[in-house]
């Protein structure tokens, strides 16, 4: 498997889908806190001429917190779009290229292709999120005040993380039934999309992989742990469900198809 896991990294790189998810993240995090403190109020004083500094602050929550939730509100809306669109091409992409035909051929084990795939991108997206959520937290507290624990952002971004990587899940998961990248990305954005909608319409956040936002959400405005630990089993189980559909999925897939 290590062999795997150094291609995958090489593949990453090769293909820039680290350095487009890395740019992107970093560059929300920088640019939400000055959209927060500058442009936002310019903007509004520049609609209402009349409005003073108080008004602007009821209309907009200008503080450390505040720009980690617009943070997180970009990196749901955006981010995930980013994420889910590069790496689109991570099954999909070699099952309708059959470049997985000669790996397999010299004897290599779907399980370790495609648990490789996992690990590498899964470790990444975890890394990237939490240093995406510090930087966010560091920048804005330099700008307005630091009134939130480090702790409790690392969380945030782990439970992002954690998110992004029930993405990836569901990315390789649809790439083996669509066998197209941006048949792929749009599936992948529609089935995550309407689970969310089901866990807000039904209120049972908590049992699907959207509830690690719900999560985020709790711990930035409330530091509250609540019904956590049953959110993470059920993310795990699902993401754990799809990885095991999405190997016997290929193991029963004919390779010499065109």
């Amino acid at each position: 498997m290590k062999s795997d896991i150094i291609k995958e990294l090489r593949m990453g790189l090769r293909t820039s889908r680290f350095l487009v998810i890395t740019t992107s993240f970093l560059f929300f995090a920088i640019l939400t806190p000055i959209m927060m403190k500058f442009i936002l109020p310019q903007l509004l004083l520049n609609q209402f001429p009349g409005m003073n500094a108080a008004s602007i602050s009821d209309m907009i929550d200008m503080s450390q917190k505040g720009a980690i939730l617009g943070y997180m509100s970009d990196l749901f809306e955006i981010g995930a779009i980013i994420v889910v669109f590069a790496l689109s091409g991570l099954l999909a992409q070699e099952i309708k290229e059959n470049t997985m035909v000669l790996p397999i051929c010299s004897g290599k084990k779907l399980f370790s292709i495609l648990t490789s795939k996992l690990l590498v991108f899964s470790i990444f997206l975890m890394l990237a999120s939490t240093f995406g959520m510090v930087i966010c937290y560091l920048y804005a507290g330099v700008l307005f005040s630091f009134d939130i624990g480090l702790w409790s952002v690392i969380v945030i971004g782990l439970l992002y993380g954690g998110y992004m990587i029930f993405l990836v899940n569901l990315v390789m998961f649809f790439g083996t039934i669509i066998k197209n990248s941006i048949g792929t990305g749009f599936m992948t954005l529609g089935f995550s999309l309407f689970l969310y909608f089901i866990g807000s319409y039904l209120n049972m956040h908590i049992y699907l992989p959207s509830g690690l936002l719900i999560g985020a959400q709790s711990i930035l405005s409330h530091h509250s742990y609540q019904n956590l630990g049953i959110t993470l089993v059920a993310s795990v189980t699902i993401s754990l469900a799809m990885s095991i559909t999405t190997l016997i999925r290929l193991q029963n897939k004919e390779w010499n198809e065109r």
